[in-house]
C-alpha cells in the first residue's frame, strides 16, 4: 500500500552543519517549502554536538532520534572542516562524524520507508593526486586512531589537504558501498553523494585567507569564472531529497564547475591559471618522503611538488 507518511506534504529532515554554508542554505530552502528541519551543529541548532568526538556523535544521534520521534524522512550530512584546520580534526569530523550519523540514524530513516539521504562529498576525490591508499583504507576500516596517525605523518600545513581529500574520497566510497545493501536500499532508503568543486562558504574563505593555502586556492582552475554559491548547491541537494530523484541510488553527483575536467578530459580549450610556486622554505615532495616515510609522495610517482594536492582541494560548507 501507499506509505501514509510519503503522501504528507511536511517531512522531517536532519542536517549536520546546519548553522553555516551549504547546511544552512539547504535548511532555509527546506523550511521555506514547509518542511521540518532538525539542525545538528556546534551552535544555533536543535542538536548541539561536537562531531569530532565519540561522545558528541553518540549524543547527536540519540538527541536527533528523540526529537524526530524515531522517524526521519531525510538526512543531509554537510558538517565538515577543511584547510587550514589541522588534519587530525578534519579526519575526525569529515569521515568519522559523517559515518556515525549515517549509521546511527539509519533505523530512523528506514522507519519512514522512503527516506532520502545526501552526503556532501567533494571533487577533491578526483582532483587530489597521490592520496595515500593506507589512509583511505584506515578510514574505511573505521580505524580512527590509525587514520589520525597516518594524517599526522604529513607535516603541517599539508596534513590538512591530505586529511580532507582522503576523507571525502573515503566517505564517498563508503556511501556507494552501503547504498546498494539491504540495510539501505533494501529498507527503501536512498543514499547519494553530491561532490562539489569550490563553493563560496566560510570554509572556503578561511582557506583563501590563509598564507599557505590562499595562493594555491586562487590558482585552482574554475572555468565558470567563480565558485558556486551555497544556495545553488542547496538546490541540487533539495532535488536529491525530492520524489523526482528516487531513481538515484549510490550516485555521486560531480557538481564541479568543470574544475576537474583538466584532469580527465585532455588539454583544456583555454589557458589555465598558472600554478602558484611552491611556498618558499617549504619541503618539496622528495623531502617529505625522506623525512616522514610518506610512500605516496616520490619524485618518480609525482614530479610536481606535493602542494599540487592542495590545488585539488574543493573546499565546501
Amino acid at each position: 500500500g501507499v506509505n501514509e507518511r510519503s503522501s504528507c506534504a511536511v517531512s522531517t529532515y536532519a542536517i549536520s552543519g546546519s548553522a553555516s554554508g551549504i547546511g544552512a542554505a539547504t535548511r532555509k530552502k527546506l523550511e521555506n517549502d514547509g518542511h521540518r528541519v532538525i539542525g545538528i551543529d556546534l551552535r544555533e541548532a536543535e542538536v548541539i554536538a561536537d562531531l569530532s568526538t565519540a561522545d558528541g556523535r553518540t549524543g547527536a544521534v540519540s538527541e536527533t532520534i528523540r526529537i524526530c520521534d524515531g522517524v526521519l524522512d531525510g538526512l543531509v550530512t554537510a558538517a565538515g572542516l577543511g584547510p587550514p584546520v589541522r588534519g587530525e580534526l578534519i579526519a575526525k569530523v569529515n569521515y568519522f562524524g559523517s559515518v556515525a550519523l549515517l549509521e546511527g540514524l539509519r533505523p530512523a530513516l528506514a522507519r519512514a520507508e522512503e527516506a532520502q539521504v545526501v552526503q556532501i562529498g567533494s571533487n577533491s576525490s578526483t582532483t587530489s593526486p597521490n592520496l595515500p591508499a593506507d589512509l583511505i583504507e584506515a578510514y574505511l576500516n573505521g580505524d580512527e586512531e590509525e587514520s589520525v596517525r597516518l594524517v599526522n605523518l604529513t607535516p603541517r600545513p599539508f596534513d590538512s589537504a591530505v586529511a580532507y581529500g582522503a576523507s571525502k574520497l573515503a566517505v564517498s566510497r563508503w556511501c556507494r558501498r552501503a547504498a546498494v545493501t539491504d540495510d539501505w536500499i533494501g529498507q527503501g532508503t536512498r543514499l547519494n553523494v553530491v561532490a562539489p568543486g569550490p563553493v563560496q562558504t566560510p570554509l572556503l574563505q578561511a582557506g583563501k585567507d590563509d598564507d599557505d593555502y590562499g595562493p594555491m586556492l586562487e590558482g585552482f582552475p574554475v572555468p565558470a569564472g567563480e565558485p558556486a554559491t551555497a544556495d545553488l548547491l542547496a538546490d541540487w541537494i533539495v532535488f536529491l531529497l525530492s520524489p523526482a530523484a528516487r531513481f538515484a541510488c549510490g550516485s555521486p553527483s560531480p557538481w564541479t564547475s568543470e574544475s576537474s575536467i583538466p584532469n580527465r578530459a585532455g588539454p583544456p580549450r583555454s589557458p589555465q591559471p598558472r600554478i602558484p610556486p611552491w611556498p618558499r622554505g617549504s619541503p618539496r615532495a622528495w623531502d617529505l618522503a625522506a623525512s616522514s616515510s610518506i610512500s605516496w609522495v616520490t619524485p618518480k610517482a609525482s614530479p610536481r611538488p606535493a602542494s599540487t594536492i592542495c590545488l585539488g582541494m574543493a573546499l565546501i560548507r
